[in-house]
């Protein structure tokens, strides 16, 4: 998704009865908010994180997506775009643990045990979740 997306689904998700209303959670000029959905500015990390916040999503997500957005240099945009994915494939091994510990109603259950071991420790080679482990 694109930061602009981000943006139009806070703002609905807000409750703000206006887009000057939205800017003064987000505490920038209403201004700024054209020049974001317009696509002549990106938001800065600050926005980027409160926008998260607005849509319960992992904030390195919108963080490294405003950063591949507004990069210029190829090498440091690929670099966002590999925290990007880190955050995504992160966040959802955590929402796989969970599951796995909700649905088994025992911590002590073997596989939601091994689940959040390799996921403290970064090694999550096992029972098919390779996509789990963090790469670098």
């Amino acid at each position: 998704m694109k930061t602009t997306d981000y943006l139009n689904e806070a703002f609905k998700r807000s409750g703000a009865k206006s887009k000057a209303k939205f800017a003064e959670m987000l505490g920038v000029n209403r201004s700024a908010i054209t020049m974001y959905e317009s696509g002549e500015r990106v938001m800065d990390d600050y926005v980027a994180a409160q926008i998260a916040d607005m849509l319960k999503v992992e904030t390195m997500v919108i963080i490294a997506q405003a950063n591949i957005e507004r990069e210029k240099d190829e090498t440091r945009r690929d670099y966002w775009k590999r925290k990007s994915e880190l955050a995504l494939r992160t966040a959802a091994c955590i929402a796989l643990a969970a599951t796995l510990f909700i649905f088994s109603g025992d911590v002590e259950t073997p596989f939601a045990t091994a689940a959040y071991a390799g996921w403290v420790s970064g090694n999550t080679n096992y029972g098919g979740f390779d996509e789990c482990r963090p790469s670098y």
